[in-house]
């Protein structure tokens, strides 16, 4: 029987904009035997799941916290105080919102469905323990640069992960994943995975969607779904491309990125943009966005400046 493994990342999103987030459990309960969840994966969930709701609060707070211009001139205009009002009702609102996702930070049964939807999960599929000596086996296989290859370097994350699929699945195995350390690195984890099981087959895949088209499962809905996920993240993406070009063209400054216990942050003047959790990875995009479009250039440590293309671009008003 064919395997399934789904990288973390791809049940986070659903706390990132997807309308229907429960379809892929749903989907992927209908495939429980085929399925695979690492306890390496489960835990980075739980680790980053923490992250995605912290961010989600901060976003509610600073998105209900808008205020109306006022001035002697205005102040008495019906359509002000309209707004003054509706101004109270969304701070109200606000902070009301922010309450359920803090209460989603410690969460009892039914507060937070995505979590449970992943907990039911992995009560219903295969569940690969983590083992001691593949964890040595990972931190070799970092040393040796051999690929999967985590970003960070002090972590094996992608590299323990491999391990394990490599000693536990012993059919046909779908990877589902955006990693670039897995997507980028195709045959030669295809070709190691054939070495070690003659005769089977691993493919890779980056949509749950496609995985179950490889499973004869086609859901719709669930293609729906992601194609909605995935035009969030780019439009997400082109917002931080953007504001990493405003400041630093206003600030006529390179751009510094800089690791930090596990977190990028980068460094343009007096301005410095962090991301909130080591499974974020907007920053690291935007910069490689930019790079695409030639308009900063790597110089070397870290340091980023712009082009001849950058400094005439205008990503803002």
């Amino acid at each position: 029987m064919t395997k399934l493994f789904v990288d973390t990342n791809i049940y986070l999103d659903f706390y990132r904009g997807a309308q229907d987030r429960l379809s892929l459990f749903e989907e992927l309960k209908r495939l429980k035997d085929n399925l695979i969840i690492s306890e390496q994966g489960y835990r980075e969930f739980q680790r980053n799941r923490t992250s995605q709701l912290l961010n989600l609060a901060a976003e509610v707070k600073r998105t209900s916290s808008i205020s109306i211009f006022t001035t002697a001139v205005v102040r008495d205009m019906v359509e002000h105080q309209e707004a003054t009002r509706l101004q109270s009702e969304v701070h109200k609102l606000g902070k009301k919102l922010k309450s359920k996702i803090d209460a989603m930070l410690e969460p009892k049964p039914g507060d937070d469905p995505v979590l449970d939807a992943y907990e039911n999960l992995t009560k219903n599929c295969t569940f690969m323990k983590t083992k001691e000596e593949l964890i040595a086996k990972a931190k070799i296989r970092k040393i040796l640069g051999n690929p999967p290859i985590s970003p960070d370097r002090h972590s094996v994350g992608d590299e323990l992960l491999w391990e394990e699929l490599l000693e536990f699945c012993k059919e046909d195995l779908i990877l589902v994943s955006k990693d670039k350390a897995f997507t980028e690195n195709k045959k030669i984890l295809r070709d190691e995975f054939i070495s070690i099981n003659p005769g089977k087959n691993l493919t890779i895949v980056e949509s749950v969607s496609n995985a179950l088209k490889s499973l004869g499962a086609v859901s719709d809905r669930l293609e729906a779904t992601e194609a909605e996920m995935d035009f969030n993240a780019k439009k997400s993406l082109s917002i931080m491309a953007n504001s990493i070009m405003e400041i630093a063209i206003r600030k006529s400054s390179p751009i510094i990125s800089r690791v930090e216990d596990n977190f990028l942050s980068l460094q343009i003047k007096n301005v410095t943009l962090g991301q909130r959790g080591p499974g974020e990875l907007h920053l690291t995009d935007a910069i490689n966005e930019l790079m695409k479009m030639k308009l900063i250039a790597d110089v070397g440590s870290g340091i980023y400046e712009l082009t001849e293309e950058g400094h005439a671009y205008e990503p803002f008003d």
